[in-house]
């Protein structure tokens, strides 16, 4: 997400209930949306994967994104070791991916938005 010429990216973790585990809103550089959604995706990821959390259903709102990490679409140079990053982590924990719609994500828009309004990487666990 862009404003301002920062960006941000936010993704909220659930339980299979729906209740919030965990979100957060990181600052980036803004490159492309494609960029923000990959990155954000691999923060969740990684977060997930260190927590040990297991059986981990990933929406994203990019098609495009999507048909990068599945290997439909070759990603830019900028993008490829974010990609290969979250491939690998999905292989080992048998992560799946699907589409969500940008109206059902707006948990995490809000969030990629608020992080360009502050200095710090903000984590919420409650």
């Amino acid at each position: 997400m862009k404003a301002q010429n920062k960006a941000g990216a936010g993704r909220i973790v659930r339980n299979k209930n729906g209740d919030l585990v965990m979100a957060f809103a990181y600052q980036t550089h803004f490159y492309t949306n494609n960029f923000s959604e990959a990155y954000a995706a691999l923060i969740g990821i990684s977060w997930c994967c260190d927590k040990n959390i297991m059986h981990i259903e990933m929406e994203l709102d990019s098609m495009i994104v999507i048909n990068m990490i599945k290997g439909v679409t070759r990603p830019s140079w900028r993008l490829q070791n974010i990609i290969d990053d979250i491939q690998r982590k999905m292989h080992q924990k048998n992560i799946t991916i699907s589409h969500c719609y940008r109206e059902s994500n707006g948990v995490a828009d809000a969030l990629a938005k608020h992080a360009t309004t502050f200095q710090e990487d903000k984590v919420f666990l409650h």
